[in-house]
């Protein structure tokens, strides 16, 4: 028998933020572990690698610490007191658990349930060696099942009318209907009984021509009340116009449906009253009829959905974790225990799981089981259950935290045990937290919302109260700045807080220049994180290396994007921009090629690479590219380097649609994924739900004047929230709850549960502080409190929604402006290490990337003959008009020849580059695209785009490097010396003879600029000298004469076409 002190089987763990339930997860790994039992029959759970990771290191760090240093171990056997035998003890267990490393099942749950479906792949009729679907596989697998689903439809006019009822229009875009439909409704229509959707009978209506008189005799009504009069020809015209929706949720008709019977505080005439009821009545029926069959209309078209995914997945032996899930519970194999013990080769002994709250009714189904079956055993073994109700942000994903507060009704003999001390958060900081959220029920925009729902949430809170009491730290509200109203640009509410949050990081950041910061954001629909990411690193009087959280995709490193286009160049040998990039790297002389050399050697390299990918994988070619390039590089691409080698590593046994990941795809993987720098860790910028699990020295929360709630897709109601729901239904407005009494049910579940998640919402997002909170809110002039964070935030604190801007609102007890003096690191601040770029240099015989001692510079830089003013350099207006460079010259890249179709001002603003679009903001991107359009449908543009009879090709952007020598003169432009010429030309189109061989050239270079007419010969003497740096690299590139290269000059704005070839001269020394 296990004997321990104060060792309770069955234990349940009610958490609170930072109280240390990881650690009390591990304490429990480690007392199993000394009682005797065997690592592989004790399963711990989580919900994150991350988390997984963590609990994994503290129980290895926890020995070793306790080995090396007696306080430690002291610390250890408080709560582990099955350590006996000290140190020598605690060695032991060590070299057991190091030795037994693969053993150890400490994962997430998604990791057990793929581990448990991989022995029970015949039960689950799981295609074999199937393995998961990832997000560069997911569209192609949902194309393929949206297209199979399109052929079975023999019925075309039931199809269209299924696809207009789910959405309620009737323009409808199938693939994109159902993949917003597999979004939101595809698991729940897959989860439960059809009879939960298909439900409600039809609506009795008037007929046309009922309707048609009832709205002649409203038509002859008349009234002497002025309001009543003036909305009565409105309800007419939406009548005729038969828009029921709009009759029945405004005016008069609105009163008559609420029964309230009055209209701008005035009694409507009975008269009017007897005129509008039928055609409310009859309106209310249309509608109702129509969300009937848009729920049926939607199970329909997900039911065959979820028939042709299946299908498509099987032939390519790829499935979700979701899926795994899903066949686990459905097909129950985890009923028969010792089934699943003899195929695991063990049995499940002692069970532990963290994070509760966040486990779905499908995963519960799947461990309900193997819970029963440990609970009811006699033998020694255990049940270890942690969780805190209060941060469930998953519900979005079937979490339903309602299944840790009734499990201590299934487990009646468990131990229920609550951590009531935060270890993470400063005094200050919980002073908040106990402020929000003690006084939450007296908030009227809650009580309003859903009577009883913060009281309900409140049960499961407890005065928070810090294990460090003495723990330095500072905790307010305050509000951003306001616009100055002496300027005519008026900026937003978003720009002012990210103003605000720049001014609070970078200001703890002086003082403290290794402190974590974690910058929360409500979500990222208006693309908040990339702003303030890019405002931080961009601040002029103290930039700080921000970074959105999980990292960037490794394309941000030049040399990562060299051995990608040898991957490209391999995927599509005609692809010669990659081939140009590759041949211009270290790279070209380990695939022995050249820019100039023959075909043959050239097509012999792409052989070369694809066979090593089918024969070695892409880790070992990815790694031997990264050898040639390590010596050429710094400290950062040496380690983007190296992760990119990890990422090829983790995908080496992917098996993709096509038989494997070609090299298209892998890149296009690569360029999706995102990878940590940890040159950027310490200031990170992230949504509420992302930070989860995560803590930080100070915490910035903004983006708080998004609404508290926002209207779900989907509505349901349950008799027992541990049960699937009884109804389900698209979302609808609350005016068809008279006539459908079960809307009324699920909106008063729905609106418990938005109550529940905005708290649990405040929640996390407060309590990953650990010294200093700051909660940025918008200064606002409306007394009323608005139904949006902030406006909950002043409710609850007792403050009046207009604020003064720039002021402190609230602060906690005891808050200190100079808690960071607690952080070691507050005094020195380090200078930032400055990162050398990498550098491309043309292949030739001589070698490349000898460089050291030769002056490098760019045809830009040769612009006005060198020479730039100051004051133009860093006039305010730069930042701006580059980026509205930056989008025209996308977007001219993208156009190989104009097929006379304009692209619209609309699909040009969704494909600029993130980046610049934040800089240019909404308005000013419209404009750029609309000045766009009008270029290209300009005569002299058109032309210049059109392809000509001739064979040509065309090269948009193409990079070069050369090398010049001293005395070489680009128009006005004499190099003192030996001089690197490195960039891009817009436009290269070359012309071709019979043979294939160039014969001459064309250089087009777009300039944005916006000038007087009578300027334009200054402009074009300001830019010569650069065009004549590009013919001179044409010529060189295309090995022919730089007098067979035109130069031209395109002002984009002007529609002006200029051509240099006189004044773009060469002179060589």
């Amino acid at each position: 028998m296990i004997e321990m002190i104060d060792f309770r089987e069955f234990e349940i763990i009610e958490a609170l933020a930072g109280s240390g339930k990881t650690q009390e997860l591990m304490f429990r790994f480690l007392r199993l572990m000394k009682s005797g039992a065997d690592p592989k029959t004790i399963l711990a759970t989580t919900f994150s690698r991350k988390a997984a990771g963590e609990i994994r290191d503290r129980i290895i760090e926890s020995l070793a610490k306790a080995v090396l240093d007696t306080d430690e171990l002291d610390l250890l056997i408080k709560h582990v007191p099955e350590i006996e035998d000290g140190q020598e003890g605690c060695e032991l267990l060590l070299r057991e658990l190091s030795s037994s490393m693969h053993r150890l099942n400490i994962g997430t749950i998604d990791s057990f349930f793929v581990k448990t479906a991989q022995y029970f792949s015949d039960a689950l009729e799981m295609t074999p060696g199937w393995s998961i679907l990832d997000e560069a596989h997911e569209e192609e697998v949902f194309t393929t099942a949206v297209v199979a689903m399109t052929k079975e439809h023999k019925n075309t006019n039931h199809f269209a009318n299924l696809l207009r009822w789910s959405k309620s229009g009737a323009k409808v875009p199938i693939g994109k209907t159902l993949s917003e439909m597999q979004r939101q409704a595809y698991t729940s229509v897959r989860d439960t009984d059809a009879s939960a959707w298909l439900w409600g009978e039809s609506y009795p209506t008037m007929s046309n021509d009922d309707v048609v008189s009832a709205i002649h005799y409203l038509s002859t009504m008349s009234t002497d009340k002025k309001y009543q009069a003036s909305d009565l020809l409105k309800a007419i015209k939406k009548l005729q116009c038969r828009d029921w929706k709009a009759f029945v949720t405004s005016g008069m008709a609105s009163k008559v449906l609420d029964k309230t019977y009055q209209y701008y505080k005035q009694d409507i005439d009975p008269h009017i009253v007897e005129a509008l009821e039928p055609l409310v009545e009859h309106a209310v029926g249309v509608m109702a009829n129509r969300l009937i069959a848009k729920n049926k209309g939607t199970y329909e078209l997900m039911h065959d959905l979820n028939k042709c995914w299946i299908e498509a997945k099987h032939d390519r032996g790829l499935y979700s974790f979701d899926d795994v899930t899903y066949r686990l519970s459905f097909i129950n194999v985890m009923q028969n225990l010792s089934e699943l013990q003899f195929r695991l080769d063990n049995s499940i002994d002692h069970l532990l799981i963290d994070e509760f709250q966040d486990t779905s009714l499908t995963q519960w189904s799947v461990l309900k089981p193997i819970i029963d079956e440990i609970y009811q055993s006699e033998s020694d073994r255990s049940l270890f259950v942690v969780g805190d109700v209060k941060q469930s942000l998953y519900g979005f994903r079937g979490g339903e935290p309602a299944l840790l507060r009734t499990l201590h009704k299934r487990l009646d003999h468990a131990e229920i045990r609550k951590l009531d001390k935060s270890w993470r958060c400063s005094p200050p900081v919980l002073d908040a937290v106990n402020t929000i959220f003690e006084n939450a029920h007296d908030a009227g925009l809650l009580k309003d919302h859903s009577e009883g729902a913060a009281e309900n949430w409140q049960e499961d809170f407890i005065h928070h109260e810090s294990a460090k009491p003495n723990r330095l730290g500072y905790a307010v509200i305050e509000t951003a700045g306001a616009n100055n109203e002496e300027l005519e640009e008026k900026k937003s509410s978003l720009a002012l807080t990210v103003e605000k949050v720049v001014e609070i990081v970078s200001n703890i950041h002086k003082n403290a220049p290794k402190a974590e910061i974690g910058i929360l954001v409500r979500g990222n629909t208006k693309q908040q994180i990339q702003r303030i990411v890019n405002a931080l690193r961009t601040n002029k009087d103290h930039p700080v290396l921000a970074a959105e959280f999980g990292g960037n995709p490794l394309t941000d490193s030049p040399a990562v994007t060299v051995i990608l286009s040898a991957l490209l160049m391999a995927d599509d040998p005609g692809n010669t921009t990659a081939r140009f990039h590759v041949c211009s790297s270290p790279l070209a002389a380990h695939l022995e090629m050249k820019w100039n050399g023959s075909d043959k050697e050239y097509a012999s390299a792409c052989r070369k690479i694809r066979r090593r990918l089918v024969s070695n994988g892409y880790a070992v070619v990815v790694s031997e590219f990264a050898e040639q390039l390590i010596g050429s590089v710094d400290e950062r691409e040496r380690l983007r380097l190296w992760q990119l080698i990890e990422l090829a590593e983790s995908k080496s046994g992917d098996v993709g649609p096509s038989g494997g990941l070609r090299p298209s795809e892998f890149v296009q993987l690569v360029k999706e994924t995102q990878v940590p720098d940890p040159a950027s860790s310490l200031v990170q910028v992230m949504t509420v739900h992302k930070s989860k699990g995560l803590s930080f020295d100070a915490v910035v929360v903004c983006d708080l004047d998004q609404p508290i709630w926002k209207a779900p897709k989907l509505m349901e109601v349950h008799e027992d929230p541990c049960e699937p729901p009884v109804h389900v239904g698209m979302y609808a407005s609350e005016y068809l709850d008279c006539a459908i009494p079960e809307y009324e049910q699920m909106r008063g579940e729905m609106q418990s549960q938005q109550v529940n998640d905005a708290l649990c919402l405040l929640y996390v997002a407060m309590t990953r502080a650990k010294h200093a909170l700051h909660m940025v809110i918008p200064s606002r002039t409306s007394k009323k409190h608005l139904k949006r964070l902030d406006g909950l935030l002043l409710q609850i604190i007792g403050e009046d929604q207009a604020q003064e801007p720039d002021t402190i609102v609230w602060k906690a007890k005891g808050s200190k402006q100079d808690w960071y003096c607690e952080l070691s690191d507050s005094t020195h601040a380090e200078k930032p290490k400055t990162v050398e770029p990498f550098s491309l240099l043309p292949s030739s015989d001589d070698e490349v990337f000898q460089g050291h001692g030769v002056a490098s510079s760019s045809p830009s830089s040769l612009e006005g003959g060198g020479k730039v003013k100051i004051s133009e350099r860093f006039d305010g207006k730069t930042n701006t008009s580059f980026s509205w460079g930056t989008v025209t010259h996308y977007w001219f890249e993208e156009i190989e020849w104009l097929g006379g179709v304009t692209p619209s001002v609309e699909s040009l603003v969704a494909s600029a580059p993130k980046e610049e679009a934040v800089l240019l903001g909404e308005e000013k991107l419209r404009a750029a695209a609309k000045s766009f359009v009008t270029a290209i449908e300009s005569e002299s543009i058109k032309a210049l785009l059109t392809k000509p009879e001739e064979n040509v090709a065309v090269f948009n952007e193409q990079t070069f490097a050369l090398r010049v020598e001293k005395g070489t003169d680009f128009a006005s432009v004499s190099m003192n010396e030996l001089t690197d010429v490195r960039g891009s030309i817009d436009r290269l189109v070359v012309y071709y003879d019979e043979e294939g061989n160039p014969i001459r050239g064309e250089v087009i270079d777009w300039k944005t600029d916006s000038f007087d007419a009578s300027l334009r010969e200054e402009r074009v003497e300001h830019y010569a000298p650069q065009l004549a740096s590009y013919r001179l690299a044409a010529s060189q590139l295309l090995g022919i004469d730089a007098r067979e290269i035109s130069t031209k000059l395109v002002f984009v704005k002007n529609h002006k076409i200029v051509q240099l070839d006189e004044k773009t001269h060469l002179t060589a020394s």
